[in-house]
């Protein structure tokens, strides 16, 4: 979902696998020519949470097309001496933007 980066949050109905959403939901029964039927973002509550944003880049070894993994992710947090909280929002920022 490379064209969905940025600075918004899609619904579940932007994700599928062939011809199902999230839950088991047939894309074929929930999308019409208006949206569709379930999963869009009017079910998400507000969200407001403390975050945390983890700059992959910012001390410049990490390859922005490389695969990130939680070790990676530990690393910068120690570096800037920062921790994730339980219910914290969290942003991975890769160098790697979409136009």
């Amino acid at each position: 979902m490379s064209d969905h980066t940025g600075t918004h949050v899609d619904g579940l109905n932007h994700a599928a696998i062939g011809n199902t959403f999230y839950n088991g939901f047939d894309t074929r029964d929930l999308t019409t020519t208006r949206g569709t039927k379930k999963l869009g973002m009017d079910t998400m509550p507000p969200l407001v949470s403390r975050g945390v944003l983890v700059d992959m880049t910012f001390h410049g070894r990490y390859n922005s097309r490389a695969m990130i993994h939680p070790r990676n992710i530990e690393d910068v947090l120690s570096r800037e001496c920062v921790a994730i909280n339980r219910g914290d929002g969290v942003l991975i920022y890769t160098g790697w933007e979409c136009f």
